[in-house]
């Protein structure tokens, strides 16, 4: 079984230095996803925090690819 990770670094290197996701926003998110693993801890497996913290970031990178795409056809 693979692992899914993300290296933050080779994310932003495929991006322009004006198009970043907002890290507020990520930072804000895996705060909410780490209390509720906290106040769940006996159900969540690190395997699966883990998987939230990818699909979450997968999100933020996709709202932030559809906001560039509507910006390039204004």
């Amino acid at each position: 079984v693979k692992e899914l990770s993300i290296d933050p670094n080779a994310m932003m290197e495929g991006r322009s230095a004006g198009h970043s996701v907002n890290q507020l926003d990520v930072l804000e998110a895996q705060d909410d996803l780490k209390l509720l693993c906290e106040q769940n801890e006996e159900e969540v497996s690190p395997q699966l925090f883990t998987f939230h913290e990818v699909v979450s970031q997968l999100v933020e990178m996709e709202e932030q690819v559809l906001e560039d795409h509507r910006a390039v056809f204004q």
